[in-house]
């Protein structure tokens, strides 16, 4: 069950009784626990799609198995643009709109302090390290009045190859796997997003060559289509109005952040001098690059919020709505519930009339009414009006659009067919006026000679 959670979900499990899941239907074939002797005929020389059954090694494969043939994939989107152009707030806003996990650095860097595998445990070394580093600077530099120096309070910027490990092990998580994701901010530059998308893959001699184990080993780069987002969007705005932008913030957002005049001006400068304009060497370059400009979106941050998130999910949904997890409205879920309810009422009732029924043939009808009196004191899980009439009115709009489309096809179909007569009379008029022509010429042939 461990290998299960974490193939498709977070890896957390609860335990329950059997009869706190008894009357589930799915609750009988979860109590199988059988071990089975493999057979001799199939030991050896027998070819298994999944030899290791189901373990957290083969969780991934048989997990991408399930999503492939149920028709959900996962939508994975990255937003980019200078500070204030609104990159958070419509990754928000998306992650509202299709139901998948919204992934800012300061969310990764968070999950990597609670790893509590080897990864997990190196990291915090090196965060040790970087700060014995602050300290040391600390302490060259301190005065007789300044404080002491306050580990806890101590948070040193992390190097980049560590941040490139840790959106790779966030993307590659089974939320991001399943769901998909929206990248907010991160990479930041092309060089980020080769770290980040592009697998170095070993170089292997061709058979016969000589190895030199001394030899530097050669690499190639690969892009790994398993992460890689399908779209990519860039706001761009000009600093005086990213600026301007700043200044209008109320100062709750303010106070404490780096969203001030100075602190946007310095990340602003940050951001020109990694993106370049035609440098072909932007993060929206790489994009451009590895999926093509088809699916890179360039939204001007100054528009109203409207329009920019309109062409958001215009270029998101070129191809249909993306079908992944999460993508079932409340009122799906509603409707849902409403028929199961019903379908739980019906078969409550359906299970009484067979009881009263059965009672009546075995027991005579003192035992009958019995039964009814039995049947009347029990009360029913009733839905209110408001439920019931949603319901009723959901299914009769779907029956009255679906008689519109039968009408409007019969009706187009009856329009064809006339235009098909009409067209078949014409040519035969036109067939019958040439051979009179044509008779015509004949005997006048005739009469010349």
């Amino acid at each position: 069950m461990t290998a299960i959670s974490e193939g498709i979900g977070s890896g957390a499990t609860q335990e329950v009784s059997i009869a706190e899941v008894v009357e589930e239907p799915w609750c009988e074939f979860l109590q199988v626990n059988v071990k089975l002797a493999v057979s001799p005929v199939l030991r050896d020389g027998f070819k298994w799609k999944c030899a290791q059954g189901i373990n957290k090694d083969t969780m991934k494969m048989l997990n991408e198995e399930f999503n492939f043939f149920r028709g959900l994939f996962p939508l994975k989107v990255f937003i980019t643009g200078p500070p204030c152009a609104g990159k958070t707030f419509f990754a928000q806003k998306l992650v509202e709109q299709y139901g998948v996990p919204h992934i800012t650095i300061k969310d990764v860097v968070a999950m990597g302090m609670q790893l509590t595998n080897a990864y997990g445990d190196r990291l915090q070394e090196k965060i040790e390290e970087l700060k014995d580093q602050a300290e040391a600077e600390y302490e060259k530099a301190r005065k007789k009045k300044d404080p002491d120096f306050d580990r806890a309070k101590c948070n040193p910027r992390l190097p980049d190859d560590v941040l490139y490990d840790l959106v790779k092990i966030q993307l590659n998580s089974a939320g991001c796997m399943n769901k998909g994701f929206i990248l907010d901010g991160f990479p930041r530059s092309k060089e980020d997003a080769k770290h980040v998308f592009m697998d170095k893959i070993p170089i292997e001699k061709p058979q016969g060559e000589e190895q030199d184990e001394e030899a530097e080993v050669q690499y190639e780069e690969k892009l790994n289509d398993k992460i890689v987002p399908q779209y990519a969007i860039a706001l761009e705005a000009e600093d005086a109005a990213l600026v301007a932008r700043a200044k209008e913030l109320a100062p709750e957002k303010v106070d404490n952040t780096h969203h001030n005049e100075q602190g946007v001006t310095r990340r602003l400068k940050e951001y020109r001098a990694r993106n370049v304009d035609d440098s072909q060497e932007t993060v929206k370059d790489f994009f451009n690059d590895v999926i093509g400009y088809q699916n890179v979106l360039v939204v001007d941050a100054m528009l109203p919020e409207n329009e920019q998130l309109a062409k958001m999910q215009e270029i998101i949904e070129q191809k249909g709505k993306p079908c992944c997890l999460n993508m079932i409205s409340d009122d799906d879920k509603k409707f849902l519930a409403n028929l199961q309810k019903i379908a739980q009422k019906e078969a409550r009732a359906k299970a009484r009339a067979e009881a009263a029924q059965a009672a009546a043939e075995n027991e005579g009808a003192a035992d009958n009414a019995d039964g009814e009196d039995a049947e009347a004191g029990e009360p029913e899980d009733v839905q209110s009006e408001e439920e019931v009439d949603e319901v009723t009115l959901m299914i009769l709009k779907e029956e009255q659009e679906h008689a519109e489309r039968a009408t409007a096809e019969e009706s187009l179909k009856k329009q064809q067919a006339a235009e098909e007569q009409a067209r078949k009379l014409k040519e035969e008029k036109e067939a019958l006026k040439l051979e009179r022509l044509r008779e015509q010429e004949r005997e006048l042939l005739d009469q010349r000679s």
